[in-house]
């Protein structure tokens, strides 16, 4: 068996095997008239046959895997294949690539012309160039050396160069281009139209009582100026003076009179007018110095302003800048050096006053200031102390319902506060009490000064009481503090807000207590404060909360969660509600701050 496997093995490297195809056949580098190729190495190759169009050249030595053609024509295609040769046979073909000869030097431009020449363009022509891509246009004034390119990769045979100064000479040179290189045109010259001056700009420089000074900007082409006025009582302008320069001042003018002035710039084309000034020489009035705005102590909705005497002021127009607005209004004019604004609560307002006399006027510097904030009136409840004694009745001026007092009550200083087992305030049936309007939740707010002895005792601090569930329940157990809106009078829909008392409160301290909705069916709207600070960061409920429905139902401040069953936990005075009302953030603050804790 041995003798057999090492005879074959003999066979096979007496008869050998032909070389594979050449690999990767590509294009090097081109010009207009050389290809340069390459190809991977075939390590048992001996030579390479590489066809042109068909045309064989051989190429010694399987490492040779270049090769460059050369005097080939410009702007032409050839097709390319290669094989790889030895003893022992000639390989498959390559790939075929085909590839195009670079274009050779475009012709140079010839046949320029110009026309529609005018004061400030010109147009140049030329015939098309042979292998030209496209064009460039060179320019300089002649007599310099230096040539600027003006236009680049123009694809038509004509150029249109705006902005040429009239009166010039100017040269140009036509470049064409290709990928090869370019080839210029010869120099070809135009001299551009005359133009009229340009029309200056005429301004007042400086004026006095019995002069007036201007100036006005150079005019392109214009040789000198006619200085024209027109005096007062005049109804045309004269000839004044002319000036080759630039500026003129008109002396011995009549003081607080008016005078009209234009400009005309002249060269042999023509005329061009400059635009009217007028300017009224002053009155020997004297300027009025600017006053010194001070803000007194704002009270309320009013904002006293006070100002420094500005000499020769005859009057002063107070300027204010109202809340969102982005310009000064009139206020009032005044001869005297104060003022009150009175604005809308909780509002930032700036002001300014300006100095005036027949002839100048004078800003002073801005104070702003913000009117305070407005606690509202409209009130379902408000502003106890509770002062009175169990089983009284207390009238709370909204709406004809009489609040009846339920259990004990601790005295503290001259006020009332809750305190006890089944102590609280209670209006019966009170449809007026609702949170309900046409069918729809209405804003509220609920306002409190509250003191915990627990927050482990179950207690409604307020609440409205339905058949079913009622229209909503401020109340906190297991020292969980909770909002609930009850929806359709059915526990089972309602939204709520909560908060954790043991993490933000201490036992035994006065707080001041408010809850706010603005009546949006959304646990976004329901809010929970202390002292000023939204603290709710809980929600549980239905959200799909249908609405509050208006229920002949009591109205309790101060109940317990059942009858007899806990004795209350909190003290409770300064009971607020505002009803169709939702508090602003400011507001609260400022309840806070006012609060008697």
């Amino acid at each position: 068996m041995s003798l057999v496997i090492l005879h074959r093995r003999r066979l096979s490297q007496e008869v050998g095997t032909a070389p594979l195809a050449p690999s990767n056949l590509r294009l090097v580098q081109k010009t207009a008239y050389t290809i340069e190729l390459a190809w991977d190495v075939v390590e048992n190759s001996t030579s390479y046959k590489l066809e042109k169009d068909g045309v064989v050249t051989v190429i010694s030595g399987s490492q040779n895997n270049t090769y460059t053609y050369t005097n080939l024509d410009a702007d032409t295609p050839y097709s390319f294949r290669i094989r790889s040769v030895n003893d022992f046979g000639t390989s498959q073909y390559s790939n075929t690539i085909n590839i195009t000869t670079d274009n050779d030097l475009p012709e140079a431009p010839t046949g320029i012309f110009f026309n529609n020449v005018t004061e400030n363009s010109v147009t140049i022509n030329w015939d098309a160039a042979l292998r030209a891509d496209y064009y460039q246009v060179l320019r300089r004034l002649q007599g310099q050396t230096a040539w600027s390119s003006i236009a680049n990769n123009v694809n038509n045979t004509f150029y249109t160069n705006n902005g040429v100064g009239s009166g010039n000479t100017y040269e140009y040179i036509i470049r064409s281009w290709n990928n090869i290189g370019s080839a210029d045109s010869t120099i070809e010259s135009v001299t551009i139209d005359q133009s009229i001056p340009d029309a200056p700009t005429l301004s007042v420089s400086s004026f006095g009582e019995d002069f007036i000074s201007l100036s006005w900007t150079v005019s392109s082409q214009a040789d000198n100026y006619r200085v024209e006025v027109k005096y007062p009582e005049g109804t045309s302008f004269i000839a004044l003076t002319t000036k080759t320069g630039t500026t003129h001042t008109l002396n011995n003018a009549q003081s607080g009179s008016e005078y009209s002035f234009r400009v005309v710039a002249i060269n042999s084309a023509g005329t061009a007018t400059s635009n009217v000034v007028t300017q009224t020489t002053d009155s020997g009035i004297q300027p009025v110095a600017a006053p010194t705005l001070s803000l007194g102590t704002v009270s309320g909705n009013d904002i006293p302003l006070s100002w420094s005497s500005s000499a020769n002021a005859t009057s002063y127009d107070v300027m204010v800048l109202l809340p969102g607005a982005s310009t000064y209004t009139l206020q009032t004019n005044l001869t005297n050096t104060s003022y009150t604004f009175t604005g809308n609560p909780d509002s930032e307002y700036s002001f300014k006053v300006v100095a005036k006399n027949s002839d100048s006027q004078a800003e002073s510097n801005v104070v702003t200031a913000t009117t305070e904030v407005e606690i509202p009136t409209q009130f379902l409840l408000s502003g106890y102390p509770l002062t009175e004694t169990t089983g009284d009745a207390i009238d709370y001026g909204s709406g004809g319902y009489d609040m009846q007092v339920f259990g004990s009550m601790v005295r503290n200083g001259s006020n009332y506060e809750y305190n006890g087992s089944n102590t609280y305030l209670k209006v019966s049936g009170a449809t007026g009490h609702s949170f309900v309007k046409n069918g729809q939740d209405t804003a509220f707010t609920f306002r409190c000064s509250i003191k915990w002895k627990s927050f482990y005792r179950g207690f409604i601090i307020a609440r409205r009481v339905g058949s079913a569930g009622g229209e909503y329940q401020l109340w906190y157990d297991s020292g969980i503090l909770q909002l609930w809106l009850i929806g359709n009078d059915t526990i089972a829909d309602r939204m709520v807000v909560s908060v954790d008392l043991s993490t933000i409160a201490n036992l035994n301290t006065w707080y001041r207590l408010a809850v706010t909705y603005d009546a949006s069916k959304n646990r976004a709207g329901m809010k929970i404060h202390l002292n000023g600070v939204r603290v709710d960061t809980g929600t549980s409920g239905n959200a799909t909360y249908s609405g509050m429905k208006s229920t002949v139902a009591d109205t309790r401040i101060g109940a317990p969660e059942f009858n007899g069953g806990y004795r209350m936990s909190v003290f409770l005075k300064y009971v607020n509600i505002d009803k169709e009302i939702e508090f602003s953030q400011s507001q609260l603050e400022k309840d806070y701050q006012d609060a008697s804790l």
